[in-house]
This record gives structure tokens, sequence and C-alpha cells, in this order.
């Protein structure tokens, strides 16, 4: 019975300690729309797969448009477009480098 409870807090621990590190957001990772996020464009939403944000090329609007795919596609963080759900696949989140937080520091 010890074992288990002791597997069951380290395991506990493991998943509090690197869970915030991949694949996990605490935002809905709108981007400041920034230079560096300019350039790419589009940045997925974290909180609802059918919906995505868009940053203008040109830094006169620099606030993000959420954009919401039609109906039955997916926003694909990888190809950065709405694909089908037969094809949208799940992707770790990847915050805009204006919603990274340095972890552990």
């Amino acid at each position: 019975m010890k074992f288990v409870l002791v597997s069951a807090f380290l395991l506990a621990s493991v998943v509090a300690v690197f869970g915030t590190e991949v694949g996990y957001s605490n935002t809905d990772g709108k981007p400041a729309c920034n230079d560096v996020e300019r350039k790419q464009g589009l940045w997925p939403n974290n909180f609802d797969p059918t919906r995505y944000w868009s940053c203008a090329p040109s830094p006169s609007s620099a606030a993000a448009s959420e954009i919401v795919c039609a109906n039955q596609l997916g926003f694909d963080s990888e190809k950065l477009q709405c694909v089908p759900w037969s094809s949208w696949q799940w992707h770790p989140y990847q915050d805009p480098p204006s919603q990274q937080v340095n972890v552990g520091v």
C-alpha cells in the first residue's frame, strides 16, 4: 500500500513540475502582433480548435483578429490553415513569443 501511495505522489510531482512546459498553456494564444508574430501571421486559439488569430502584415493594425474556420473544419497549427476534421491532428500548444513565460526562472 505504501508503494502505491509513494508512486502516486511521485507521479503527481512530476506532472506538476513538467506539465506546464510541453503541450499546456494558460492562455488563449492571442499574439500581441509584434514584428516576430506578424511574420508568422496566424496563431492557433489554444482554447478552441475551430478558431485562430491573425496578425495583419503591417504594424498599423497591431491587434490580432480572431477568425473562425468554416463548418466542419479545424485549425491545424502546423499547416497554419483550416483543414477537415478527418485530417486535423492535435499538436502541443506553442504560445506566441509575447505570451511565453519563463518556466523555472
